[in-house]
């Protein structure tokens, strides 16, 4: 079995996402690993390895906060190899993808700084296994969300607000963390954006926009109703945190796979709302 550390050090891009740190109800703190592995010996339990994850979606400016998280663990490690034969280090995950306009992705140089950083921490803690999980760095931007525009005020509000037909039900990320998504009308994408838009999501909740807030409002060329628009990087934390809220039915999924669309997963129907129900 492995054991969780909470380095005491937090990293991510929002304060729901940060896993480490003082305020966080994940893990054991180091000087409490030692006390942590004696109780499992005691259960007969066999402790092979530390993990940690201190936080997700960083990105290379985040490396020398990364650095100071493995250098927590290679300490921690050694300390516990006087108790137990450690056979792995699990560094979690947490690399990011780039949503706001302005920040870049992982180059190969500061990746290749990435995988020295957890070589020495491994080597210096002596155990011969590295574990992470990429997740979202490896299909974040992978993901697309398509959704139909249903409905656009006509000067009948202090503001211009476009309702799609999807809710954070089905992409929750602007809503639970306030996060940017890069938002482009798929026939418009290259027309001049012209005005400012709420683009409102169909749930009754004053927060479902895919804005990072209501009052933040998004460039946009002309837009009209059926127009579709594309909300990107939904790959990693889309459907996988989509609900059933207020009942509604989760859509189909499409991959493309060598350059056509296959259905991978069918449209909810109705009756999957009811299909665990017990009547009697």
């Amino acid at each position: 079995m492995g054991i969780r550390v909470n380095p005491l050090i937090e990293i991510g891009s929002h304060s729901h996402i940060r896993t480490g740190g003082k305020y966080s109800k994940f893990g054991i703190v180091p000087n409490k690993v030692i006390a942590a592995i004696k109780r499992a010996q005691n259960k007969g339990l066999k402790v092979i390895g530390l993990h940690c994850h201190a936080g997700s979606n960083w990105l290379a400016k985040d490396l020398i906060t990364f650095k100071k998280v493995t250098e927590v663990m290679t300490k921690t490690a050694k300390k516990a190899r006087k108790f137990t034969k450690l056979t792995y280090l699990d560094f979690g995950g947490g690399l990011g993808i780039p949503l706001w306009p302005d920040e870049k992705s992982f180059t190969t140089d500061q990746l290749t700084q990435y995988a020295t950083i957890i070589k020495k921490a491994i080597k210096e803690a002596g155990v011969k296994e590295a574990r992470i999980e990429p997740g979202r760095f490896l299909i974040g931007d992978t993901g697309i969300l398509l959704t139909k525009i249903i409905h656009v005020s006509k000067g009948e509000k202090p503001i211009n607000v476009a309702i799609v037909d999807a809710g954070f039900n089905v992409f929750g990320r602007p809503f639970i963390y306030g996060a940017y998504h890069q938002i482009i009308a798929c026939s418009k994408a290259n027309k001049t954006p012209i005005k400012k838009y709420m683009i409102g999501g169909n749930l009754c909740e004053g927060g479902d926009v895919f804005n990072t807030s209501k009052k933040e409002l998004r460039p946009m060329p002309l837009l009209e109703e059926n127009d579709i628009l594309a909300i990107f990087n939904a790959g990693a934390y889309g459907f996988s945190m989509s609900s059933q809220f207020n009942l509604r039915l989760r859509p189909a999924e499409v991959a493309i796979i060598n350059g056509k669309a296959k259905l991978i997963r069918k449209k909810e129907e109705y009756q999957d709302l009811l299909k665990n129900q017990i009547y009697s």
